[in-house]
């Protein structure tokens, strides 16, 4: 499919991110306000960070108490 790209919008990438990764269907991904969807996205990568679990010590499976 392809869209016109003449603004400043990636739409390709901004509707696999709306309805691949926050799993929306389209009606509903072409609903969100731009505030919404960055919302979502933010909630998305700071619910998913590798860095939310910082705190959690590693070591060997022998070290385990």
């Amino acid at each position: 499919m392809d869209f016109d790209t003449s603004d400043s919008w990636d739409w390709e990438q901004l509707l696999y991110v709306g309805t691949i990764i926050l799993k929306r269907k389209d009606y509903r991904f072409w609903r969100l306000t731009p505030r919404e969807f960055t919302a979502l996205v933010g909630a998305h990568i700071k619910m998913n960070s590798p860095r939310r679990n910082r705190n959690v010590p590693t070591g060997y499976i022998d070290q385990v108490l």
